[in-house]
């Protein structure tokens, strides 16, 4: 290979590191590579020759750094965007938008704009039956059009003096006790500038409720053969294929849940246990599911399974579950060629977990901010409320259903 091309290649990986781990946006990688992508393009067509590379593999370059903006999001201006099919289904906000600056730059009369301006954060829960009694605290990231983020855990009369009439700004956030309903090209159009948020306390993981019913979604579950080490049981042969259904209820009032996730586990002589209906997109299991401790009291217990991982699977967008509130959805429940038996040690069960997931606005070690299940860092944590992947049983925020 020509060493100019190995050159460039080795220049656009170099910069992929450095914009990754050192979180600088002024100068991304697709924006260098669409650069790089034009050049190579008028040199194809005979425009100019500015690059040094060979004309015979001019059109190697071309298909490499064309492929690499394809799945890194280099396109989307133009609708060709196939980076969620290396992230998954990560829903990845943008800054305010040049359109919305002009928008709100001309609304301002030209004897007020540019003019030092105050931002005071209010954060009110919506699920409260006096939501604008008080403020309530809660994490969130604001998103100037520049790109420049601040990030605040006080959203009670929170003062923000660094703006300026004309500016435009977007808000993201949530943590273990709110969700934050996003504001989008928020346009700083006076200097004492009122930021109200909508938040929705979120509720714990106990006062969630999980009921399965069998492969018609009527008839309940039977009951586990011992309830500390599974919830339901269900009867299947060797090489039997079956379907559940679980109704996940927010069994409390005035709080609320964001459904995004849902995770499965198998263990045993169950094969296979997935979500059904078609509204679920497979993404890949982040570490905090990956190969960790389950067991029925402790994940750390003699009975517990010490390499566990959940296979996991996303909404196309969150769904806020107030009050009350149920949702339901059918999973695929099949055997190995071992007929399942009841077991009286968690760890040698022939069982399926089933686990629903919240999501929250969370900024990762990139220096973007991301609505997802799992912080995107290195650990790659849980987010939002406390789930109990590694303690199932309960029929909460998860369940364990078992083969017999």
């Amino acid at each position: 290979m020509n060493k100019w091309l190995l050159l460039l290649l080795a220049l656009g990986v170099l910069m992929w590191l450095f914009s990754a781990f050192a979180g600088f946006e002024f100068l991304s990688i697709s924006t260098v590579l669409l650069a790089l992508f034009t050049l190579l393009l008028l040199q194809k067509f005979g425009v100019f020759r500015a690059l040094p590379i060979p004309k015979r593999q001019e059109t190697i370059a071309l298909i490499i750094v064309g492929v690499i903006l394809l799945f890194t999001g280099g396109f989307s201006f133009i609708g060709l965007d196939f980076s969620g099919m290396i992230t998954g289904a990560t829903i990845t906000p943008a800054a305010p938008t040049s359109a919305a600056v002009q928008t709100c730059k001309a609304s301002i009369p030209s004897e007020n704009l540019g003019k030092s301006a105050t931002v005071t954060v209010n954060a009110y829960d919506k699920e409260s039956n006096t939501p604008y009694s008080s403020a309530v605290d809660t994490q969130v990231y604001i998103v100037d059009d520049e790109g420049n983020v601040v990030k605040s855990s006080d959203t009670t009369a929170y003062s923000l003096q660094s703006y300026s009439t004309g500016d435009v700004i977007s808000v993201y956030g949530g943590d273990s006790s709110y969700y934050v309903d996003p504001k989008e090209n928020i346009c700083i159009d006076k200097s004492a500038f009122p930021l109200d948020l909508d938040v929705h306390a979120a509720v714990a993981a106990s006062n969630l409720q999980i009921t399965c019913y069998d492969n018609t979604g009527s008839a309940t579950l039977s009951a586990g053969t011992n309830s500390s080490q599974e919830d339901y049981d269900i009867t299947i042969g060797a090489d039997g294929e079956d379907s559940f259904y679980c109704k996940l209820k927010v069994n409390v009032a005035n709080k609320a849940y964001n459904l995004y996730a849902v995770g499965t586990l198998v263990s045993n002589d169950i094969d296979e246990c997935e979500p059904q209906d078609s509204v679920w997109t497979a993404v890949d299991t982040p570490k905090f599911l990956d190969g960790i401790g389950v067991g029925a009291v402790s994940s750390s217990d003699e009975d517990a399974i010490g390499d566990g991982s959940y296979n996991t699977w996303v909404l196309p967008e969150p769904i806020l579950m107030t009050e009350w509130e149920t949702k339901k959805y059918q999973f695929n429940f099949a055997a190995s060629s071992t007929d399942p038996a009841t077991n009286g040690d968690f760890k040698d069960s022939d069982m399926a977990i089933v686990c629903f997931l919240d999501g929250i606005y969370e900024r990762g070690s990139d220096g973007k901010i991301y609505f997802d299940f799992y912080k995107h860092d290195e650990a790659e944590s849980d987010v939002g409320v406390d789930n109990s992947e590694d303690t199932p049983v309960g029929k909460n925020d998860c369940v364990v259903i078992e083969g017999i």
